[in-house]
């Protein structure tokens, strides 16, 4: 009973496979998509606000990306502590 507790995530924890349907890599209309809305996103602006808006995505990208890090190496300590505990 000890063992399938330590095997069952604790219910706050998410976890996703790019082999699930539902992933986006899995999915090859939610990047159709994106580019569709990417493209919106650009039609009847001028070079400065293209710009402006790239240099917001960029930023969003960068937050995202170190969130994701942040999340990884929560996720590897997180791991760690479990195989500690096991042994």
């Amino acid at each position: 009973d000890a063992d399938r507790e330590r095997s069952t995530p604790s219910p706050d924890i998410i976890v996703l496979s790019d082999n699930e349907a539902s992933s986006p890599r899995a999915n090859g209309r939610y990047e159709d998509r994106n580019k569709v809305a990417n493209l919106e996103l650009f039609k009847g602006k001028g070079p400065e606000e293209r710009q402006m808006i790239i240099k917001q995505l960029r930023d969003e990208l960068r937050l995202e990306e170190a969130r994701l890090v942040l999340l990884k190496k929560l996720r590897q300590s997180q791991i760690q502590k479990e195989n500690v505990v096991q042994k």
